[in-house]
């Protein structure tokens, strides 16, 4: 969070800051690469989400998708598009692991 977070007079930025090479130094991860796939493939899926109703929230910057308002209805709606994909390729579900 930024230093002045708790200030009343805080305004927040107009585009969130992207935390990826900040979780990458912390894991040992390529900065670049995550970039590549948060860019390419994981925008590309989220649109299709919102497209399809499945998630709530500001389709434009993605946000309000974990707002509480959004993270249960979000969430159900996630997890029973898995579980859809999962029944239709025929494959083992890869949460039993976790």
């Amino acid at each position: 969070l930024p230093p002045n977070f708790n200030d009343d007079n805080f305004v927040p930025p107009k585009v969130a800051n992207c935390i990826v090479n900040l979780l990458c130094e912390r894991h040992e991860a390529i900065g670049v690469e995550a970039k590549v796939i948060k860019e390419y493939s994981l925008r590309k899926h989220l649109n299709k989400l919102f497209n399809e109703k499945v998630l709530r929230g500001d389709q434009s910057n993605f946000s309000g998708i974990l707002e509480a308002l959004n993270f249960d209805g979000n969430n159900k709606a996630i997890n029973k598009a898995y579980e859809q994909h999962v029944l239709s390729v025929g494959d083992f579900d890869e949460r039993i692991f976790l």
